[in-house]
């Protein structure tokens, strides 16, 4: 037996999860054709994975805040 009273409304030997880390309820989404959002989208993902949410909103930031120019998407000529 253990020392823990016990919970009913859990099954015996399901442990509490932790809550997940709140995230904002919309994000930027990154323009399809854009180098800049393209590296920042994979950036804030990883940091969204690594639980590290002031990265996330940084990301979200460049996201946000960067011009998209004509010869940033991947089939431009220079």
């Amino acid at each position: 037996m253990t020392d823990r009273p016990t919970n009913p409304a859990r099954p015996r030997g399901v442990e509490e999860l932790a809550a997940a880390v709140p995230m904002p309820d919309l994000e930027p989404v990154a323009h399809p054709d854009c180098r800049v959002c393209f590296a920042a989208d994979r950036g804030r993902t990883a940091a969204r994975t690594q639980g590290a949410p002031q990265r996330v909103a940084d990301f979200n930031r460049v996201i946000t805040e960067h011009p998209h120019r004509a010869d940033q998407d991947e089939g431009a000529e220079r």
